[in-house]
C-alpha cells in the first residue's frame, strides 16, 4: 500500500500538480548576466526545452497563475511575497519547468514571452533586475 501510494505521488508534486522548484543554477546564471549588463537569450541561459514563459512576480493567487498557464501546479509551498516570483516555462500546452524565486530577477509585471526573448539590463536604470524584449 505505501509503494503504491509513493509510485501515485512520485510523478507530481505533493499538491497534485505539476512540481514547483528552486533552480540555484539558473538563479545564478541570471544574477551573472545582471553583474555584467548584458544581454543575452533566454534559451541560451535556461536551456532551449519551452517555446513560451510566464512571468508572475509578487503575490499571486493559484486561480489567476493555474489560468494563466491551463495547468494545475503544485503551488503549495509558494507563499506571496512581493520580492519573490514564479517562472512557468511551457513547450506547446504544457508545463515543462516551473521555478520559483525568493528574489523575483525580472523588471516586469505579469508577462507571457515567446522563445526569441531576451534578457538585458533595464534602460530605465533600475539597477539588480533584467528587462525582457521579445526579439
Amino acid at each position: 500500500m505505501a509503494t503504491t501510494l509513493l509510485l501515485l505521488f512520485s510523478g507530481c508534486g505533493l499538491d497534485g500538480g505539476f512540481p514547483v522548484t528552486e533552480d540555484a543554477e539558473l538563479a545564478r546564471r541570471l544574477e551573472q548576466v545582471i553583474a555584467e549588463r548584458r544581454t543575452v537569450p533566454l534559451a541560451e541561459i535556461t536551456g532551449a526545452d519551452w517555446d513560451r514563459i510566464y512571468l508572475f512576480p509578487g503575490e499571486n493567487t493559484r486561480r489567476h497563475i493555474e489560468g494563466r498557464v491551463g495547468e494545475r501546479l503544485d503551488l503549495h509551498e509558494i507563499a506571496g511575497s512581493e520580492h519573490g516570483g514564479l517562472v512557468v516555462f511551457k513547450r506547446g500546452t504544457e508545463v515543462v519547468r516551473a521555478v520559483r524565486f525568493q528574489h523575483f530577477p525580472f523588471a516586469a509585471d505579469d508577462a507571457e514571452y515567446g522563445p526569441t526573448v531576451v534578457v538585458g539590463p533595464p534602460p530605465r536604470g533600475i539597477g539588480g533586475f533584467l528587462e525582457l524584449t521579445e526579439r
